[in-house]
């Protein structure tokens, strides 16, 4: 697609480009979403970059365990900044870690913890369908709709931007939202992981380089209707539970 951003003299890889911004973006509204949830914003910073180094420094572990070969003879490109050296499970794994257990540091509820970082993992679930689209991986099946993109020898749907506009809704319901009279600890958080999963529950269904486990449906779809449906109970469950807290009180 477009797998390199020109710059005047630079050449940028546009998908990395498109992930630092998001990673940005979204820690900027993350900053400024703590103050709605008495949240310090120089802890959620902190938070956000130790979970960061984490993930990249767990990440490259994780692949040199994996691939125990890939570096020898040349121990110096451990050091690389290449993404393609990552692992992402295993760094996103390393980094929940280090975030759980910072936060216990923090002495702050985990859960309205989740809520105040929820604008970061909206915004990074975006970049990453963009970056998709950019990098021309995660493509869609043919189709002969007028804006179908061709890749691959086909004109195909555009499913990552398909995804991407069900993440800008996310974060637009998420931001508007806020601070509601019945807030509940985890919350936003639970409405991002619903919205999200709902949305490439159906959408994913158009991206075929997904492997189709049962009839026509596809492994993505399936992992997303395990998510949307923990995330729906768990969600049914905190807010009749919430209900029930403030009769008590009342």
């Amino acid at each position: 697609m477009f797998p390199i951003l020109n710059l005047g003299p630079l050449s940028i890889p546009a998908p990395e480009f498109i992930l630092f911004l998001g990673f940005w973006l979204g820690s900027f509204l993350s900053e400024r979403n703590a103050v709605h949830y008495q949240t310090e914003s120089n802890q959620i910073v902190k938070l956000i970059w130790i979970c960061l180094a984490a993930g990249i420094i767990g990440g490259r572990l994780s692949y040199i365990a994996g691939n125990p070969g890939a570096f020898r003879g040349n121990l110096i490109s451990i050091l690389s900044i290449n993404p393609n050296l990552l692992d992402p499970i295993g760094g996103t794994l390393i980094s929940i870690v280090v975030g759980y257990f910072y936060h216990i540091k923090m002495s702050s509820p985990f859960l309205r913890l989740l809520d105040v970082i929820t604008p970061l993992l909206v915004v990074l679930a975006g970049a990453v369908s963009l970056s998709s689209f950019a990098s021309g991986s995660g493509f869609g099946t043919a189709t002969t709709l007028p804006w179908g993109t061709y890749l691959w020898g086909e004109v195909r749907h555009p499913v990552q931007l398909y995804i991407l506009l069900g993440d800008i809704t996310t974060l637009i319901i998420i931001l508007t939202i806020k601070k509601l009279d019945n807030y509940w600890s985890g919350k936003t958080f639970l409405i991002f992981i619903t919205l999200a999963s709902g949305f490439r529950m159906f959408l994913m269904g158009f991206q075929e380089d997904a492997p189709i486990i049962a009839g026509t449906l596809r492994l993505n779809q399936i992992v997303a209707w395990m998510i949307l449906t923990i995330s729906l109970a768990l969600f049914i469950r905190k807010g009749v539970s919430n209900q029930v807290e403030v009769r008590n009180e009342s």
